[in-house]
This record gives C-alpha cells, structure tokens and sequence, in this order.
C-alpha cells in the first residue's frame, strides 16, 4: 500500500461474485465509502435502512486499506456495553438481518488511525418486476 492508494486485490466485480457463491445469490446491490484518518472521516451510529431490502440477505462489508474499529451496540439500550471488532485489510464482516434491526454500527474516528480506508458493502435489495 502506498500513500493515496489502496491495493485492493480484487476488482469489485471479484469481490461481489465471492460474495454471491459464498454467502447469497441475492447479494445485489454494491456500496462505497472512501475513509481518509487525516481528513477525520468516520460513519457514526445507525442501523442500515430497511427498505426494499430482502430479509434473508445479510449485509456484507468488506473492508481494504488501514485497520480501523467497527462497533456494535444494542439500540435503543443506553449505557449498553459496545462491541469493538478490529477491522483490517481484507476483513470481512456479515451483518445478519436480525443483528442489524437489534444494533447499531459504526466506524468512529480515532486519532491514531491516519491512513486511507476504502469498505465495500454489498446488500440485497428486492428487484421490483420491469412493466
């Protein structure tokens, strides 16, 4: 890995069809989200939306680039204790659809962490019919 870049290994198409053999054929929809620790970037707490999201899919996240924490917490539990998995290059992490409807998740930012991170999530969405 060099400054600015991420050497992913994969393409992203690699990456989805991996995940469609090894986990659901119904994993269909792809996102990206770009991490920079000098610029501070974070996702802070939520659970993932719900809608048109097939429910026996989990959500998937792979993550590349600089190690970072992906926490846990019960929601809507105040004070409950959190969850911290470490996440380094190639991890990945599968969020049933129950775990995501009874935690929240998150990747907060710590100082400590400078480096570029790149976390691919892929979904299943319901397809509505073409007319």
């Amino acid at each position: 890995m060099s400054a600015g870049k991420i050497d992913f290994g994969y393409t992203f198409n690699e990456v989805h069809q991996r995940a469609e053999s090894q986990l659901s054929r119904r994993l269909n929809g792809l996102l990206l989200n770009w991490y920079d620790g000098t610029l501070g970037h974070y996702i802070g707490s939520h659970r993932d939306s719900p809608k048109n999201l097939i429910i026996v899919c989990p959500i998937v996240t792979i993550s590349f680039g600089e190690e970072r924490i992906f926490r846990l917490r019960r929601w809507r539990s105040p004070g409950s204790p959190k969850i911290d998995l470490p996440i380094t290059h190639g991890s990945v992490v599968v969020v049933p659809h129950e775990t995501n409807q009874t935690f929240t998740h998150q990747v907060p930012a710590f100082r400590k962490w400078r480096g570029k991170r790149v976390s691919v999530t892929i979904r299943g969405f319901e397809v509505a019919a073409r007319q």
